[in-house]
């Protein structure tokens, strides 16, 4: 808590200030993870050794986790997994790190215990990683490529971790947000208060929750009917509309400045114009009375110029 305040507050606050700061704070909270989940969707953090577990991770991990995981991965060179004992249906692997020193000599080897049910595809080491952190050691990472498998098991990727997990906070409007509240986020403040009311009805005595729990079953297999069948037919449409498409002429967009019709004439072009114009009302005809018109129409433009 003190470091998430350390930014903002100090021993002088005011209460004012405070609650102020505390806005800020919240903030730019939900600004920074806005910020991280759209980097962990819209980019991809190279591989180091491209073992299909690194690959895994790689999509189900969040870039900041992920970066994590890929410092036990380095690690693995350092250590060397083999078969101790068996002790029914559990593999007991020692995997022995060698420790470098300031210079990268080797100094000293530790040893871990490794313990691999490979029924349920379970594993538990000595250094309590994964109960700790939730995050896969190096040591269960080496049994892991030794006994050759390519895909580990959900368990072992947790929820909090996940870029693709859609968390329930996530749904709620605040009013920190600077966009209006979308469809599904509006749809999503409906009716959690009417689920709220319908669960405090349900949990009131055994009859009324084992009605509400029938209930809720029949209304979910309805609703995943509902989807399926809508993003079916949203596939049919994308098939066809893709198969053939219409090709229409272009849309006539006006061009910039004066239209040809209204083109401002010159003071030759307009003596021009009327001279013709005269000429064919008298009815003139035959190639001297037109050189003579022409003449006459060129001469009358030198003297307006003149």
């Amino acid at each position: 808590m003190n470091a998430f305040f350390d930014d903002y507050i100090h021993s002088k606050t005011s209460l004012k200030q405070f609650v102020e700061q505390y806005d800020s704070a919240l903030k730019k909270k939900i600004e920074n993870e806005q910020h991280m989940d759209f980097a962990s969707f819209n980019s991809i953090m190279s591989v180091i050794l491209g073992h299909p577990i690194e690959k895994q991770f790689q999509n189900a991990y969040t870039n900041n986790l992920f970066k994590l995981f890929q410092d036990e991965i380095r690690g693995l060179m350092f250590y060397n997994a083999s078969l101790l004992k068996e002790e029914g249906t559990t593999l007991v692997f020692e995997v022995v790190e060698t420790m470098l020193g300031k210079n990268g000599e080797p100094v000293r080897e530790v040893s871990f215990r490794v313990h691999y049910t490979e029924l349920h595809c379970q594993l538990k080491c000595v250094c309590r990683l994964f109960e700790f952190r939730g995050i896969l050691c190096r040591h269960v990472i080496n049994v892991f490529i030794r006994m050759k498998v390519i895909e580990v098991p959900m368990n072992y990727i947790m929820d909090r971790w996940r870029k693709d997990i859609k968390r329930g906070y996530q749904s709620i409007s605040n009013i920190y947000d600077d966009y209006g509240c979308d469809g599904e986020r509006h749809r999503y403040n409906i009716l959690t208060p009417l689920i709220q009311e319908v669960q405090q009805l349900g949990a009131k005595n055994d009859n009324s929750c084992s009605i509400l729990v029938e209930i809720l079953k029949d209304t979910k297999e309805k609703l995943i009917a509902i989807d399926f069948e809508h993003s079916r037919a949203e596939q049919l449409k994308e098939v066809s509309t893709s198969g053939a498409k219409a090709i229409h002429s272009p849309l006539k967009v006006r061009s910039r400045g004066r239209p040809p019709t209204k083109r401002k004439q010159s003071k030759v072009e307009q003596i021009m114009k009327k001279s013709i114009a005269k000429a064919r009302k008298k009815g003139v005809a035959g190639s001297e009375a037109c050189s003579e018109t022409i003449l006459a129409i060129l001469s009358k433009i030198l003297l307006e110029l003149l």
